[in-house]
């Protein structure tokens, strides 16, 4: 998906704005019936609830990557679950 989005700037400052390659992104990026979007959703809050991370620790470095990188273009905020979600709503275990 960054790749894709950087090819549609480029287009964009090059060529102007083109519709049709602005509904292939979403479209892309998206996926069918939102699949895309609820894949990177659920393991952005599988993420959050995960103190040793998904990964192991072989690839540590891509822990919470997700939360931080991935959600960007999903629409979900840097950090939304790891710290806003996880601590202050199942603070108090609702």
């Amino acid at each position: 998906v960054p790749a894709m989005w950087g090819y549609c700037l480029y287009q964009t400052m090059t060529h102007g704005f083109d519709a049709r390659l602005c509904f292939v992104y979403h479209v892309l990026r998206i996926g069918p019936y939102f699949m895309n979007f609820a894949y990177v959703y659920t393991l952005c809050h599988k993420e959050g609830h995960s103190r040793m991370g998904l990964w192991k620790p072989r690839y540590g470095v891509l822990n919470n990557i997700f939360n931080w990188w991935i959600g960007l273009f999903y629409g979900v905020l840097p950090s939304s679950f790891a710290y806003g979600h996880s601590i202050n709503h199942h603070k108090y275990n609702n």
